[in-house]
């Protein structure tokens, strides 16, 4: 599956004052990552009519590594449903 749209970057942007109430949350938001090609079957999926929560909630299940990489630094054996 693939897209005629060219690679793109998604940066994320937060409120200054945001660092003092949530650290973990600013951690999480500053290692964010999803490679191009999950976008893009996260895209098919919604145009299927799957629904936004259904696919995130599908993403974070199967991505347990991934996001506690985000949120630690620390990197642990990928085992991680691409």
């Amino acid at each position: 599956m693939g897209t005629s749209w060219p690679a793109a970057q998604i940066g994320l942007a937060y409120r200054a004052g945001l660092e003092k109430r949530s650290t973990e949350l600013v951690t999480l938001l500053n290692h964010f990552k999803i490679e191009n090609q999950q976008s893009v079957v996260m895209l098919a999926k919604l145009q299927s009519g799957q629904t936004a929560e259904d696919i995130a909630n599908e993403w974070i299940e199967s991505h347990q590594n991934t996001i506690l990489e985000w949120l630690t630094g620390f990197n642990l054996p990928q085992k991680d449903k691409q």
